[in-house]
Parts: C-alpha cells; sequence; structure tokens
C-alpha cells in the first residue's frame, strides 16, 4: 500500500497575520522541565519562551506544550495522532530520543519509581524504600554500568532503526493531516552522572540523531533514494547542540535538560525558523 503524497499546492495555507499561529510541542522531560528544578518563576521552558520571542517582532503565538516526562515515541504516535488533530497546529514541535537512548538493562517502571512523583507514602512504603527498594537502586546502577559497557549501542529502550521508522511514519501521517511546519529537535550532548551510569548512552545518542536526521530528510522529500519521500511536508531538523556560546551553559548540572538560557536559545532558535517559513511564498520551506 502506497503512502499518498502532498504537495506543496495541496498544503494547508498559512495563518494569516491578524491571528495567531497555533504551536504544539511534543516530547519528553526535556520540553517541559528546566534544570536546575526548583528555580524562579522566570525560568521558562522554550515552549513558554516561544510566544514571547516570536511577539518581539510582532508574530502572535498560541502554544500548547504536550510533554510528557520519560517518554519514548513507540508510545507516543496515537498521543500525536490525536494533538495534530484535535489542536489542529500550524507547526508541531517534536522532541524525542534521549529516553530513546537508555539502556536497555534499565526497566522503565524503575525509572519511573526513581523519578515520577508517587501518590503515597505512608509508614509501611516508607519503610520499604528505605530499607529495601533505595540499597537495591544503588546495587543495580553499578550492575547496569558493567552490563552497558558490554553491550554498548546495541541494547536500548528503543533501537535507532526503530525510532527511524517511528518518525518517517509520524511525519507522513502529519503530512496527511496538512500540518504545515513540523520541526524535530536533536538530543544534545550528555554529561556528568547520567554518562557514567548508562555507559552507551552518547553512542547511543549519535545513533538516535542520525535515524532522526535521516527521518526528516526522507519526510522533507530529500532523500531521493529512498523512494517514499513525501515532498509537501515542511520538516526541519533543528540542531540545538550547536546553539550554545562561550557564555552559555545549555545543559544543567544533570546532564540532560536545558538550562534556563538553554531554553531561551532553543526558543529563538525555533522562533528564526518558524518565522522563515511565514515569510517564504507560499510552498517554500524558508531557512
Amino acid at each position: 500500500m502506497g503512502f499518498l503524497t502532498i504537495s506543496s499546492s495541496d498544503a494547508a495555507p498559512r495563518p494569516s497575520s491578524d491571528e495567531p499561529i497555533r504551536i504544539v510541542v511534543m516530547g519528553n522531560s526535556l520540553g517541559h522541565m528546566v534544570s536546575p528544578p526548583g528555580g524562579p518563576r522566570a525560568h521558562r521552558t522554550y515552549a513558554r519562551w516561544l510566544p514571547l520571542v516570536l511577539a518581539e517582532e510582532g508574530t502572535r503565538a498560541e502554544v500548547v506544550n504536550l510533554s510528557v516526562g520519560a517518554s519514548v515515541i513507540t508510545d507516543q504516535t496515537r498521543v500525536i495522532e490525536q494533538a495534530v488533530f484535535r489542536e489542529a497546529p500550524d507547526v508541531l514541535i517534536i522532541n524525542y530520543g534521549i529516553c530513546e537512548c537508555f539502556s536497555g538493562f534499565f526497566p522503565r517502571w524503575l525509572h519511573r519509581w526513581m523519578h515520577h512523583w508517587r501518590r503515597s507514602r505512608g509508614a509501611v512504603r516508607a519503610r520499604f524504600d528505605d530499607r529495601l527498594r533505595e540499597p537495591a537502586w544503588h546495587r543495580f546502577s553499578k550492575m547496569m554500568r558493567l552490563v552497558d559497557r558490554g553491550t554498548g549501542e546495541r541494547w536500548s529502550w528503543v533501537s535507532p532503526a526503530r525510532f527511524q521508522r517511528e518518525m518517517t511514519q509520524i511525519l507522513r501521517s502529519v503530512a496527511l493531516a496538512q500540518s504545515p511546519l513540523v520541526l524535530v529537535l536533536d538530543v544534545p550532548p550528555t554529561h556528568g552522572a547520567i554518562g557514567w551510569l548508562h555507559a552507551g548512552l552518547e553512542r547511543r545518542r549519535v545513533l538516535i540523531n542520525e535515524a532522526g536526521r535521516a527521518a526528516v530528510s526522507e519526510a522533507a522529500g530529500t532523500n531521493k533514494g529512498s523512494g517514499h519521500g513525501t515532498g509537501g511536508v515542511q520538516a526541519r531538523w533543528v540542531q540545538t547542540a550547536s546553539l550554545a556560546d562561550p557564555d552559555t551553559v545549555l545543559i544543567g548540572d544533570d546532564g540532560i535538560h536545558y538550562t534556563a538560557a538553554g531554553h531561551e536559545l532553543v526558543a529563538r532558535e525555533l522562533a528564526r525558523l518558524i518565522r522563515g517559513w511565514m515569510a517564504a511564498p507560499q510552498g517554500g520551506g524558508g531557512d
């Protein structure tokens, strides 16, 4: 069964200058956490920065941030589909990849237990956590590092090949829904304790980025050898790792999440791409 090709002339029209553009952000905790957590209210995520930055040059925007911590792209395809049809965005921002790089030896239920809020912590639960789970976690993390060093990039939550297939399908489906511009963010370099814990994380990050970039290239119709380019998708790969300057720390001490300044840099790059898309002739992509 073939895929319907959306030509540039069939794409949904861009919003007029007198109405706000609709932006939806989908992704993991990189889209809704600022490192370090618990900072002042002015420490905004890039989703909160975006309407402010766009307004600096007179562009009104409404941003809906649907990022979910610890989510991976294989779980979110249905959620993205619902968001695209419900919100009818002019711009869709996709920010997955870091959790996909985690070691396959690290079960997702354990990640949720360690990092997510828990509804109750009664006396029995607290005693169990303190005496059994916490010590077990520390022993497990040492074991995981040894296993991950041995398996390298071969064992992760989602393989690069699966990530590319899922991303390609999402971009093709968005084309059918006629959502004009899709911005796919890369996974920035990691550092610190997270790299020690997941010894193969950085290598898997490189492979996931290669897979994501290939999916965007194919969806944009530039991968001529594949035979499956959709042509009409205005898809752009956003390389956030290159945005930092010597005076700006992009990634915080946790080794994964953007700092407050990093979020602003990301928002300004996204705003630049959005303005370029809006200014280009209908059917053009902008820079």
